[in-house]
C-alpha cells in the first residue's frame, strides 16, 4: 500500500532532533510540520486500506510489508486502540520486524484478533 502521494508538507525541512521533541508532545490531530499529515490521519488511511486486506483476504494468510508506521496503525485498528490513545500507548518498530496477527476463535466460538509477534528481529544477524 505504497502512498507516494502522502502529505508530507514541511516537514521534509524539519531535522530530525525537532520531530523527537515535538512527537511526544504533538496530540494526534495535530501535524508535526506544516501541511504534513497527523498522525490521527495516518491512522485513518491506513486503517483503511487494511481493513479492505482484511475483508478481501478473509480466511486467508497474509503477508504485507509495510513500514513501522504501518504497524503501528495495524496495532491501533485490530486492538481498537484510538488515535487520542496514541500519547499513552507505544509499539516498538525496528527495520525488518516482523509482526503477526491471528484471526480465530476463542474456546467459545468468538472470533478474534489476538497479536502473536510484535517487532521480531531474531532473523537479523548484528555484527560481523
Amino acid at each position: 500500500m505504497h502512498r507516494p502521494d502522502r502529505a508530507r508538507g514541511g516537514v521534509e525541512q524539519v531535522r530530525l532532533a525537532g520531530v523527537r521533541r515535538r512527537a511526544p508532545t504533538a496530540p494526534p490531530d495535530r501535524s508535526w510540520a506544516p501541511g504534513s499529515d497527523t498522525f490521527a490521519g495516518l491512522l485513518r488511511r491506513a486503517g483503511a486500506g487494511l481493513t479492505r486486506l482484511i475483508e478481501r483476504h478473509e480466511g486467508q494468510t497474509a503477508l504485507i510489508a509495510a513500514h513501522g508506521e504501518t504497524i503501528v496503525a495495524a496495532c491501533h485498528l485490530i486492538l481498537g486502540i484510538p488515535p487520542h490513545a496514541a500519547s499513552r500507548v507505544g509499539f516498538g518498530t525496528g527495520h525488518a520486524g516482523i509482526t503477526r496477527f491471528e484471526h480465530g476463535s476463542d474456546r467459545f466460538g468468538r472470533r478474534s484478533w489476538t497479536l502473536a509477534l510484535l517487532n521480531d528481529t531474531a532473523h537479523v544477524r548484528l555484527g560481523p
